[in-house]
């Protein structure tokens, strides 16, 4: 689909940074474009990062959904067509595949058997969990810019 989400915010950055450039602006309101450009930018780069992120958390989530299919019954994820594209290139496909994985997940945790190895077992899916929060594009923030970090926080 063109334009993409993050041609689209570049575009909306770029206008503000020409706003902001405007000399006759106030102190507060060139502060206040300068802080909208630096979160546009970040939602840029999030956006950038979203379908690797959600292709490499697919990937994971359906490993050990695998390995949990030994404790839970009927909890194989659904495989992707190999002959489908879409399950690596399109982010709605993977947004919609990421949906029905950790569904299974939470399942999972459910349904894991009272002992050592469900024990086990949600401590992995926890791990999982752990591991896609400090991987997500959207909740993390890329390193900023030595003329960013000037700026006001």
């Amino acid at each position: 689909m063109e334009p993409t989400v993050a041609a689209q915010l570049r575009a909306i950055r770029r206008l503000v940074d020409e706003a902001g450039a405007d000399a006759g602006l106030g102190e507060a309101a060139a502060q206040a474009l300068t802080l909208a450009s630096s979160q546009l930018r970040r939602l840029e780069g999030a956006q950038a990062a979203r379908l690797p992120f959600l292709v490499e958390d697919n990937r994971a989530a359906a490993a050990l959904l695998a390995e949990l299919a030994e404790l839970v019954a009927d909890l194989a994820p659904p495989e992707p067509s190999p002959a489908d594209p879409e399950a690596a290139t399109s982010e709605a496909a993977a947004a919609s595949r990421n949906d029905a994985l950790r569904e299974l997940l939470a399942r999972a945790v459910h349904e894991l058997p009272a002992d050592a190895a469900g024990d086990a077992a949600r401590a992995r899916v926890a791990e999982l969990l752990r591991a896609r929060l400090a991987r997500n594009p959207a909740l993390n923030r890329p390193p900023r810019s030595g003329a960013e970090r000037t700026g006001t926080p």
